[in-house]
């Protein structure tokens, strides 16, 4: 089960999760780290905070990626999100951390997912949350997480830096159709 299935409308997941680095720095690009560190809505999180969760997914997403093409029918862990995010707070990493961390995972990924035969891609683990879960679900699963939170992250944008000119202009959704054509 994929539960951001319908954030890919369509569009190849390699794409999707090749694009993100790229889409991350754009996005941070001209913020100052208050701005970054800006809550809009108490209870949501900041830029820096999804960007923090973004890495942590990250490592969760290739942990069970790994687990799944290597070994055989494995227990994929899940985790608190907002635990790991209180977590995260302790370590106080900035958001440059944050991005080098997700961007030096996710190249891992990318290369795992090219690397994988149709016939690893469809191995499964269990996850006590979602059931049997293929090593493809699991990618599916990374691409739209990442079109969820660049859309979290552009609207937070526009609402910490209003109508600068700096602002990137290519936004979560032109992200998707863009990967969609190249299919």
């Amino acid at each position: 089960m994929n539960p951001y299935a319908h954030f890919l409308e369509g569009n190849d997941p390699l794409k999707l999760i090749t694009a993100t680095p790229k889409r991350i720095d754009a996005l941070v690009k001209g913020l100052t780290p208050a701005q970054m560190k800006k809550r809009v809505n108490k209870d949501k999180w900041s830029i820096y905070e999804i960007v923090q969760h973004l890495a942590d997914c990250e490592l969760m997403f290739a942990s069970r990626c790994r687990l799944i093409a290597f070994d055989d029918h494995p227990h994929l862990q899940p985790f608190d999100q907002d635990r790991w995010a209180a977590g995260k707070a302790l370590e106080r990493e900035s958001v440059e951390e944050a991005i080098n961390r997700f961007n030096a995972l996710r190249r891992s990924q990318i290369a795992l997912y090219k690397a994988s035969s149709p016939e690893a891609r469809a191995r499964t683990g269990h996850h006590p949350e979602r059931g049997e879960v293929s090593m493809a679900i699991t990618f599916e699963t990374c691409a739209g997480h990442d079109v969820n939170h660049l859309r979290q992250i552009e609207a937070l944008r526009a609402a910490v830096a209003p109508a600068k000119k700096s602002a990137p202009k290519q936004h979560a959704k032109a992200h998707a159709k863009k990967a969609k054509r190249k299919k």
